[in-house]
């Protein structure tokens, strides 16, 4: 089982991307209720859909920074002599 971050970074990290990646969901849902006439003001939807790929990706940057940071931890301890 995956213990629990205890390095503050990671924690920031994991916040982040969830919070990142909660944002691009609203933002996806407001791009779908912009979009869902005829006519609609393209500009918007183009400003929404690089917002949400924006964060899309460094959310999944952050999960990766958090994910580098548990494995060198758990590196770390496999390694030690103290085992």
């Amino acid at each position: 089982m995956m213990e629990a971050p205890h390095n503050p970074f990671a924690i920031a990290l994991v916040v982040f991307t969830g919070f990142s990646w909660l944002v691009a969901i609203l933002l996806w849902l407001v791009r779908s209720q912009v979009t869902d006439y005829e006519v609609y003001d393209v500009a918007t939807a183009h400003a929404l859909g690089s917002w949400i790929d924006i964060l899309v990706v460094s959310g999944a940057a952050a999960a990766v920074g958090a994910l580098t940071i548990m494995g060198v931890r758990r590196e770390l301890r496999r390694a030690s002599p103290d085992r």
